[in-house]
């Protein structure tokens, strides 16, 4: 075995005995204040974004930041020379994507960091795709000029080349549209009238995608090109059948409503279909997969002959994915592979093909864990085997590459392991946080890495791991002096779980002296918050509230931690609610227990399902609490979309007792100590409409409570003045509660 979990049984008076001690008196570090965290500017100074390699791998393209920060350039970097070179100036992005009168705040609110559209290399990495003036536009890296490629009104999104470049193909009001081109001295340019792959019909989407999908399931795109550039593989998503929710914009005189698709737990779900597309014959052909309307096609696209198209299959209850094989001449389907789950799928990226197999990944040990088979469905081998949940990063030179948790499971790292089995190899070097992109071909990677203290830094490495150059080193943050978190671990409720913490300490601690807490929690299936990684502006938050003399404190419950497996991830099955509550409260009678805790001066506070679990905690739970921050809380899980409840707590129809038992509105007239609600009312992941059931509920047993409503925002309360607000509201009422 070739990572040991030895560091799980560390006992947590030994390790808080080491750093419970008071601090040396130091030069205060410059004042950190929420608005510079917030704001557009930031502390970190300009970072790289928009990282893609070209389609050689020869060259690596970034946006980056003028020193107004208002705009970016594109940049490419020779992976081999490091010679940096301008691609692009910002005005060649001036008129990006605007809205047009259709009201789709989910698109127009979230800012993009660099004021500048996405970009997509072109197949031949001849030139990039790009949108400007509602368009989609090729700039030629020949002539260096931009050219339009479409026309008429409506946002285009997800415009993708054909392999030979002959076509165009983007969604426009969810219906995919096909432009004819033709080259000319470098350029490329429309040739002839655009059509569409099937006549538009409403709540028909074809190639386009609804909210759900992409949502849940982490869909990219819905239509694929066949790689003889002959035929493209589209999705269909009937949505008729799925309920629309109102989302409202009273800020205008005459108040706007947009009505989204969206599908709640138990209700009808967009009804989805495969079709083949022929340029040849202008025919779109649909694909007979087994199941029914009640099926998920998550996962779809070619191998790499082009003679064989794939499509994964899932029924509602996502207990059972099947692997289907399609002849794109015939229409005729073979299935592959089935495998089968009492608990759940977890539809992941890591389906791969090859001229002699394919790349598949499976929790059926309780892990999960990356697998090769053959083209007739049969298990080649295993490739990844540690316990541990790994996590796949990209495929080639006859390599497979990974992450999975090091020896300590708040720290992840780099690995790989020969296509054709063998012992995996450790590309990392240091403890923290790592991500790589890989570069086509495999000769290299781009690699991301970070910790608590330090932001980010971009490192090209050669594909063994050796280090090439710096693309951009971590912005030196020591003027800051950020203070360091303890990881150290705590019992579960069960007694018998170990799972690991993270504790700040204020400046100068003195563990003679009894300090407020402030915990902070997520607490939904697999997503782990403690890590040793750079967490962007919540991690300096925590900074804030600790030079303000808080102990900012959080844990992960079973349920949530990626170093567990699925049977243990699974005991929240069916009912949301008590085992990562008990958790919390275990971890907070840990903390009234310590001599350096004000055991009366405990608040909590979470997002999105944290934020669902501070209302279920302040409505159940007595004497741990003191004050909650609730922002943008499920309330009730029928209110929540199918995918996501129905992997977990099953369908409401079948398991009223669970949906009931986990909504804290039936507990809302328990509601103790101070407790805060913010949620904007343009969220369309979860509605307003639980914070409106919950403050009703709330009216009802006629109990005091604190609201903070953001208008036309979305579920992460984007932009600098809005956060700036919201965490300076939460500042407020922590100071005023906790000290």
């Amino acid at each position: 075995m070739h990572r040991l979990r030895a560091a799980l049984c560390l006992i947590p008076g030994l390790v808080l005995f080491a750093w419970l001690l008071p601090l040396s008196a130091q030069q205060p570090p410059p004042r950190l204040t929420l608005r510079q965290v917030f704001s557009a500017r930031g502390i970190l100074g300009p970072m790289p974004g928009g990282l893609e390699w070209t389609p050689d791998g020869r060259h690596l393209s970034f946006l980056e930041r003028l020193p107004s920060r208002k705009h970016a350039n594109l940049y490419w970097i020779n992976a081999a020379t490091g010679k940096r070179s301008l691609l692009a100036r910002h005005a060649l992005f001036a008129g990006g994507p605007t809205p047009d009168q259709t009201y789709r705040i989910h698109l127009s609110e979230p800012a993009s960091l660099y004021n500048a559209p996405g970009y997509r290399w072109s197949p031949t990495g001849d030139g990039i795709l790009f949108a400007a003036d509602n368009q989609v536009q090729f700039y030629s890296l020949r002539t260096r000029i931009a050219a339009g490629l479409t026309r008429g009104g409506g946002l285009k999104f997800d415009a993708r080349l054909s392999p030979n470049q002959h076509w165009l193909a983007y969604v426009v009001h969810h219906q995919l549209r096909l432009q004819p081109l033709s080259a000319s001295g470098g350029n490329l340019k429309p040739r002839g009238p655009a059509v569409f792959a099937a006549p538009p019909r409403p709540g028909i989407y074809l190639g386009g995608l609804d909210w759900v999908y992409p949502e849940e399931l982490s869909i990219k795109s819905g239509y694929s090109w066949s790689p003889d550039s002959r035929r493209l593989l589209v999705l269909q998503l009937n949505e008729r059948p799925v309920s629309a929710f109102p989302i409202e914009n009273y800020l205008p005189h005459v108040a706007q409503v947009f009505w989204q698709k969206y599908p709640q737990a138990g209700d009808p779900n967009p009804i989805a279909r495969l079709g083949i597309y022929s340029l040849r014959s202008r025919r779109l052909v649909w694909l007979r997969l087994a199941g029914d309307e009640n099926t998920y096609i998550p996962r779809f696209g070619w191998l790499p002959d082009g003679k064989t198209a794939y499509a994964l299959v899932v029924n509602r209850r996502q207990t059972r994915e099947q692997l289907y094989f399609i002849n794109p001449q015939s229409g005729r389907v073979k299935r592959v592979l089935a495998e089968t789950t009492p608990y759940w799928i977890g539809v992941e990226h890591d389906l791969r093909f090859f001229p002699n197999g394919f790349l598949w990944g499976s929790d059926r040990d309780g892990w999960h864990h990356l697998y090769f088979y053959n083209l007739s469905g049969n298990r080649v081998r295993q490739l990844t085997t540690a316990p541990e949940n790994d996590a796949l990063q990209g495929v080639g030179g006859g390599w497979v590459y990974y992450r999975a948790t090091a020896a300590l499971p708040y720290n992840t790292a780099l690995y790989r392991v020969p296509l054709q089995g063998g012992a995996p190899q450790a590309l990392s070097r240091q403890a923290g946080w790592q991500s790589l992109k890989l570069a086509p071909g495999g000769q290299r990677f781009l690699e991301t890495r970070s910790d608590a203290l330090h932001p980010p830094e971009f490192l090209l490495r050669n594909a063994d791991g050796g280090a090439e150059r710096v693309l951009q080193s971590a912005p030196d943050m020591r003027a800051w002096r950020l203070r360091a978190p303890r990881f150290f671990t705590l019992a579960a409720a069960d007694g018998r779980t170990r799972l690991w913490a993270e504790m700040l300490l204020p400046p100068g601690f003195n563990p003679k002296r009894r300090y407020p807490v402030i915990m902070y929690q997520y607490g939904g299936p697999g997503a782990q918050v403690v890590w040793n990684r750079w967490g962007g502006n919540m991690l300096l938050y925590d900074q804030v509230l600790a030079r303000q003399g808080f102990i900012v404190f959080m844990i992960d419950n079973r349920s949530s931690t990626a170093y567990s497996t699925l049977p243990q991830r699974a005991l929240i099955q069916g009912h949301f609610g008590p085992i990562e509550k008990a958790d919390q409260e275990a971890a907070a009678r840990w903390l009234q227990a310590q001599p350096y805790v004000n055991p009366q001066r405990i608040g909590i506070w979470g997002w999105s399902f944290g934020g669902y679990m501070t209302t279920l905690e302040m409505t159940t739970t007595r004497g741990l609490w003191h004050a909650a921050v609730a922002v943008a809380p499920v309330v009730d899980w029928r209110d929540y979309d199918t995918i996501y409840t129905e992997r977990y707590m099953g369908l409401p129809q079948a398991n009223p007792r669970g949906y009931h038992d986990s909504s804290s509105i039936n507990y809302a007239a328990s509601l103790h100590g101070k407790f805060l609600l913010c949620q904007g009312t343009s969220d369309d992941n979860v509605h307003f409409q639980n914070s409106v059931q919950f403050i009703q509920a709330l009216i009802q047993a006629r109990l005091p409570f604190q609201l903070m409503i953001f208008p036309l925002k979305t579920h992460h309360i984007g932009g600098p003045a809005d956060q700036t607000y919201i965490f300076r509201r939460m500042d407020r009422f922590w100071l005023h509660q906790l000290k």
